[in-house]
């Protein structure tokens, strides 16, 4: 049995064309809330691929204040993903 495609019966424009006006409302609220749900979750995902970076301010160099600050950044990127960028800060 050969069936025949109607090009009126294809296409979501003329779907749409047929449906009343509180039931297209509801389609494009739907389809609009899919894309935001989905470009959120893009989002999450690239925010936790990327690595955060914290500027920590350390004191004199040869002070106790930067040797500590040293410390911390050590241990923190062996067991974390964190950047940390150790900046001396003399007065």
């Amino acid at each position: 049995m050969a069936t025949s495609k109607n090009p009126n019966h294809l296409g979501l424009i003329s779907f749409l064309e047929k449906l009343d006006p509180q039931s297209k409302l509801v389609f494009l609220s739907l389809g609009f809330a899919s894309v935001g749900l989905v470009l959120f979750i893009i989002w999450n995902i690239f925010v936790r691929l990327t690595t955060p970076q914290l500027t920590l301010a350390g004191g004199d160099p040869e002070g106790e204040s930067y040797i500590i600050s040293e410390a911390i950044q050590k241990v923190v990127e062996k067991n974390s993903n964190i950047n940390i960028k150790l900046v001396a800060t003399i007065m």
